[in-house]
């Protein structure tokens, strides 16, 4: 017989070992225990909220960065997400008129920043071009045009999906100034940026709230109540935000769906 054949009383096992082996290595990583929906201007929050509270339960939580909008219509379309940190409390509201939601609460209050490579933000926000998230998605883009609206800037508005991308634009200097999250000032003042906190009283307040879905594993209301603690409010505190309110919210009745879900890929 050939070399290459099998012969009587051959055994298999060397090779079964090594083809567990090579099939243990391309396995992924686990599956989280938890999965979160995050608001791109809560993004980088929301990842240190993860690991300090799985660093605490052992559960592993994964966060999604991306518009409110899109996650909301990802949501109704039966994403798989357990958790909704959204960037209104609008969002929580209509996925409560589907009937997707057990509680909601607020969670952080957010603000606007103006920022630029070089130049006063401030002036540049009546200049040529302005970056801001796009207001049919994103709660900060509808902020965003607010504020241009009260300074009657005619700027030309470029808008992207959420505030990183509208961060992004001014970081690769394309656009010379963008209305962001005041989150978001740890990077600009790492890179050197300059930036201006705009006033309060020139949009309407940020109010984020967040959202558990129905029918989620018990670690993800484990992982909900912890958010309206002590630990968290440190968190979101550090990062920027006014930590929330942990009392929920008069869900019902809901208003119908937005315009920003309507609008959103």
């Amino acid at each position: 017989m050939g070399s290459g054949s099998c012969r009587p009383g051959f055994s298999l096992r060397p090779l079964s070992v090594v083809a567990l082996l090579v099939l243990a290595g391309c396995a992924g990583p686990p599956a989280p225990d938890v999965r979160v929906a995050a608001s791109a201007n809560f993004y980088a929050t929301a990842l240190e909220l993860a690991a300090d509270f799985g660093a605490r339960s052992g559960l592993r939580v994964e966060v999604v960065s991306g518009s409110t909008g899109k996650h909301v219509a990802q949501i109704l379309q039966g994403a798989p997400f357990d958790l909704l940190l959204a960037a209104d409390t609008t969002a929580p509201r209509v996925l409560d008129a589907s009937g997707g939601v057990q509680d909601a609460w607020i969670y952080a209050y957010g603000a606007l920043m103006a920022v630029s490579r070089d130049g006063n933000p401030s002036e540049l926000l009546m200049g040529d071009r302005v970056a801001l998230a796009n207001a049919a998605l994103a709660p900060y883009g509808r902020a965003a045009e607010e504020v241009l609206g009260a300074l009657e800037s005619r700027a030309l508005r470029v808008r992207g999906e959420n505030v990183s991308q509208a961060y992004q634009m001014v970081a690769a200097g394309g656009v010379p100034v963008g209305l962001v999250s005041r989150s978001q000032l740890p990077a600009a003042t790492a890179a050197g940026y300059r930036v201006w906190s705009v006033p309060d009283s020139l949009h309407t307040p940020i109010v984020q709230g967040a959202a558990l879905l129905r029918d989620v594993p018990a670690g993800a209301s484990e992982f909900a109540d912890w958010l309206r603690g002590p630990e968290a409010a440190a968190i979101i505190r550090d990062a920027g935000y006014i930590p929330g309110v942990p009392e929920s919210l008069p869900i019902t009745p809901a208003p119908p769906r937005s315009d920003y879900v309507s609008h959103a890929p």
